[in-house]
């Protein structure tokens, strides 16, 4: 039979030393704050799917992105998850809701000692990416005009429209 570990007189509790260390993840760790989920933010009207989330990091910004400029969440939406049923739904994942938003931590420590933990449960759910380029994101072009056959006075030369 192991002998269960004994605490020193001036060490924590292993569930609170837990809770400090989580406490100061998101506020020192750039990598944290930067490139993992904070938060999904909904993109409506993307094609067909009707469950379609930016993930934002601490930033409020697509992942990575760390600047001042303010960005359009349209312009990442190759960067999105489509869920196949509504994440609202989703148990023991979200701290807080709103609207179009959904939040994987917040400002308490606690709500960062499980974080990974809700990320994978998150993860394992049916979803999907969006992808670089979806077929349902591409804008039409312009149109152009097709090159015509220049059948004057029996020459076979083929000319372009005139353009302005």
């Amino acid at each position: 039979m192991r002998n269960k570990p004994r605490l020193a007189a001036n060490s924590l509790h292993p569930v609170f030393a837990d809770a400090t260390a989580a406490g100061s993840i998101a506020l020192t760790d750039d990598w944290l704050r930067d490139w993992m989920p904070y938060c999904f933010h909904r993109l409506p009207g993307i094609g067909r799917y009707e469950h379609v989330y930016l993930p934002l990091n601490r930033h409020y910004k697509p992942l990575g992105q760390v600047g001042r400029k303010r960005v359009r969440y349209e312009d990442y939406a190759g960067q999105a998850v489509i869920f196949y049923k509504d994440p609202m739904t989703f148990e023991r994942i979200w701290t807080a809701t709103k609207d179009d938003k959904l939040w994987l931590y917040d400002d308490a420590a606690a709500s960062r000692v499980d974080y990974f933990k809700r990320l994978g449960r998150l993860m394992s759910q049916k979803v999907r990416a969006v992808g670089k380029e979806p077929r349902q994101l591409h804008r039409a072009r312009a149109y152009e005009a097709p090159v015509a056959l220049n059948r004057t006075a029996g020459s076979g030369t083929i000319s372009s429209p005139q353009r302005d």
